[in-house]
């Protein structure tokens, strides 16, 4: 997974631009994020590019921990937040989510924008979320989303090539193909990035990684077992949010 993050550091805002969930999501994380006390340090695990990081930064006071597995993300995000004067405020960190090292106290854990899927088996999120919860103070906030999985709609683009962003100045265009395992709820995700010159694809780059998705009923299971407390899904007809208490 680092690897394909590595080489998709260029392309990943314009690619996440297109997700119609982001901006909603935005809106609950910061809306969630300034019911908390100014002193409490918001921790981001998943940072990327720090395109999402930067909202938040933008419209609340704390002070941020950004933590990503991917070593060229980090060193994005880094640049990304000196040129907007927003280094002060937010410590970006070079660690897994499965070997945490949270170095302040009073914290509230934030997973957005679906990463839990990355961790694709069953077992690596509970896992995941085993090592999120190990990390936590008693009584401290996890909030994270996941996408409320569509069947329908999955069997009607399975496997086929999507226009995901075009950027019209440069004549450079993103796709998404997601092939779907409806039995093991993986999804394998190809995304090509390419010129358009004469209705012809040139300098054409492919990139590949693997998801997966997992149910409300498995996502409660989960964080009821870890032994999370105050689980609430604050559910769209797109997607699940999540809010739960060590």
């Amino acid at each position: 997974m680092p690897h394909f993050y590595n080489n998709f550091v260029p392309y990943y805002d314009a690619w996440l631009s297109s997700d119609p969930t982001t901006a909603p999501l935005i809106e609950h994380y910061k809306e969630a994020i300034l019911q908390h006390d100014p002193h409490t340090t918001i921790i981001y695990l998943g940072l990327a590019t720090g395109r999402i990081a930067k909202e938040l930064l933008e419209n609340t006071p704390h002070q941020f921990i950004g933590i990503d597995y991917s070593v060229a993300m980090i060193e994005h995000a880094k640049k990304h937040f000196q040129s907007l004067h927003l280094d002060k405020r937010i410590q970006c960190l070079h660690q897994d989510i499965l070997s945490l090292t949270i170095p302040t106290s009073k914290n509230l854990f934030l997973l957005p924008l679906r990463t839990l899927g990355h961790f694709v088996e069953l077992k690596d999120k509970k896992s995941a979320l085993r090592a999120i919860y190990e990390s936590m103070a008693e009584g401290e906030q996890l909030i994270f989303d996941m996408e409320l999985f569509n069947e329908k709609r999955a069997k009607e683009v399975h496997a086929q090539y999507m226009c995901a962003h075009y950027d019209e100045e440069n004549k450079r265009v993103l796709y998404n193909k997601f092939s779907f395992d409806f039995q093991t709820q993986h999804i394998d995700v190809d995304v090509q990035h390419a010129t358009l010159q004469d209705n012809t694809l040139e300098d054409l780059e492919k990139l590949s990684y693997n998801f997966s998705w997992i149910t409300p009923a498995q996502t409660h299971t989960l964080l009821h077992e870890l032994g999370f407390k105050n689980i609430h899904n604050h559910q769209s007809d797109t997607y699940q949010l999540w809010t739960v208490t060590k």
